[in-house]
């Protein structure tokens, strides 16, 4: 799955349609110009609602966790526990690609 890589919160929308508030991941040191490469493990924030990532690219990492690309698969859960529906990459990095 090769693509843009996804690298600020409000770049990802949920099922929603609300876009990201705040991303937490362990990833510190690989970055963008706009921000910190986006992984599987981080989670995004959401008004009521957080994201977290299932599966991301198979051959570009950033501190050995697959990045988040440009149709990588995330769910959104409500603050309550059930599934609202699939997170969607809508404004990846425009200069940070994986192949």
């Amino acid at each position: 799955m090769a693509g843009h890589v996804l690298s600020t919160a409000p770049g990802v929308q949920a099922s929603t349609g609300v876009r990201g508030l705040r991303a937490l991941g362990p990833n510190t040191r690989t970055k963008t110009a706009v921000g910190n490469v986006a992984t599987v493990a981080d989670t995004v924030l959401f008004s009521g609602a957080t994201g977290v990532w299932v599966y991301g690219s198979s051959r570009v990492r950033a501190m050995g966790v697959p990045a988040v690309v440009e149709g990588a698969t995330g769910l959104t859960v409500s603050t309550a526990g059930s599934t609202l529906g699939p997170l969607q990459v809508v404004q990846p990095d425009p200069r940070a690609k994986g192949t």
